[in-house]
């Protein structure tokens, strides 16, 4: 499905073409409880691919379930916790939650949700829970198997 989405910044886009060209690794959070997973599943993402051009990092945050009145100040605050720099790579989720359910493989609202989209938007990996290097390595194994297959076979000189 395409899925309405808002940058940080406030550019509205539609996930997944919004995000095509290179390889998304999508870690979402329904809830405030899940904000103890995702957070670390974030950092240590954010760090491994900071310097890969084919693979971004954007953490999603679901704010369609808390009143309207509050999203200008649940949004401010998480500007001033995150650099600027790093805003059109934050994604806000306003509307339409229940697409995003089917697609992450929805086990619970309490949960981290990680996901790798190719550059051409499909999903090839999925995860919830926690962090754990289990999951961390085979989300590395699904990374490297997508940048390989995009750089092509390697020719020897």
């Amino acid at each position: 499905p395409s899925l309405p989405v808002t940058t940080l910044s406030g550019r509205a886009l539609f996930v997944p073409d919004g995000l095509a060209q290179h390889n998304s690794i999508l870690v979402i959070g329904f809830t405030q409880a899940s904000e103890k997973q995702t957070v670390v599943w974030r950092k240590r993402l954010s760090a491994l691919y900071a310097d890969d051009p084919l693979t971004i990092v954007y953490p999603v945050i679901v704010i369609q379930n808390i009143p309207g009145i509050f999203h200008g100040l649940l949004l401010a605050g998480i500007r001033a916790g995150v650099p600027r720099s790093e805003w059109e790579h934050f994604l806000v989720v306003g509307a339409e939650e229940s697409k995003w359910k089917p697609a992450i493989g929805w086990e619970g609202s309490d949960r981290a949700y990680v996901v790798l989209l190719d550059g051409s938007g499909r999903i090839v990996w999925r995860r919830s829970g926690p962090f754990d290097d289990l999951g961390l390595s085979s989300l590395i194994t699904a990374v490297t198997r997508i940048e390989e297959a995009e750089r092509g076979p390697a020719t020897v000189q």
